[in-house]
């Protein structure tokens, strides 16, 4: 008796399985990818958002200081201001600052330990429950 065994072709079930499954895992990556890049893209957004917000915050500072005096900059605390569509948190700080090319503090060469004055404006916002913030310094000169 000649029995020959005939090759079948097809798919077995194990094959048809593991290839859902890589398949499966490629889709899940790829979702991953897009939802990370969605979420990086909002923030850089809210952050270029803040920088304007802290900007304008300086620009009206150099207004009201070109407006009156040296003396009148004044620090501040801004809340609920707009960010697109969340809320922050602009807080102006100034911090007068003595130069040490005409020496420090008594033996002050000009007797003017307040050579200039340092100003940072900081932009605050939570995101996604993280604290976000930038900020911006200038330095006027009296």
């Amino acid at each position: 008796m000649n029995l020959h065994l005939k090759s079948e072709r097809g798919v077995t079930l194990i094959e048809v399985l593991v290839s859902i499954f890589l398949l499966l895992l490629v889709l899940v990556g790829t979702t991953q990818l897009f939802v990370f890049s969605r979420r990086q893209i909002n923030y850089q957004g809210h952050r270029s958002a803040a920088l304007g917000v802290a900007q304008q915050g300086l620009e009206e500072m150099f207004a009201d200081l070109f407006a009156s005096r040296y003396d009148s900059v004044l620090a501040k605390t801004e809340n609920n201001l707009q960010l697109d569509n969340l809320l922050c948190t602009r807080t102006t700080t100034i911090q007068a600052v003595d130069d040490s090319a005409d020496g420090l503090g008594a033996s002050d060469t000009d007797g003017d330990t307040e050579d200039y004055r340092e100003v940072t404006v900081t932009v605050s916002w939570n995101e996604r429950g993280r604290t976000n913030s930038v900020a911006l310094q200038s330095l006027i000169a009296p």
